[in-house]
């Protein structure tokens, strides 16, 4: 597979029980570089539903396995329609809440 396949994307609900993710043998063959999920949240004042993007841009475009992981807030939605606060701000919120999460696990697993 290795010498046909050189790039694959995957879309769709429950990957996790493709024979690519669930057979562990595939995953030295693997590289991902984004990943897209859906996530209720429920923080301070506000909850609803948002899309999160965790992806590594440059590991595709220039090849670099050093690339920093982008995490982005693609899709935001309240549960209440009257809330005061921006869906800018809550997604400033969210990101400078994952972001001490990201940091400390990039200095775990690169060790």
């Amino acid at each position: 597979m290795q010498e046909k396949v050189s790039n694959l994307i995957l879309q769709g609900k429950n990957l996790h029980s493709t024979f690519f993710i669930h057979n562990k043998s595939y995953h030295q063959y693997i590289q991902m570089h984004r990943v897209d999920a859906d996530y209720s949240f429920d923080y301070k004042d506000y909850s609803g539903t948002c899309r999160m993007s965790f992806d590594f841009p440059d590991l595709i475009t220039k090849d670099n396995q050093g690339a920093e992981l982008i995490i982005k807030v693609v899709n935001l939605r309240f549960k209440n329609k009257n809330v005061s606060i921006s869906t800018s701000k809550l997604k400033e919120m969210l990101l400078t809440h994952l972001e001490p999460a990201k940091l400390e696990l990039f200095e775990r697993l690169s060790k």
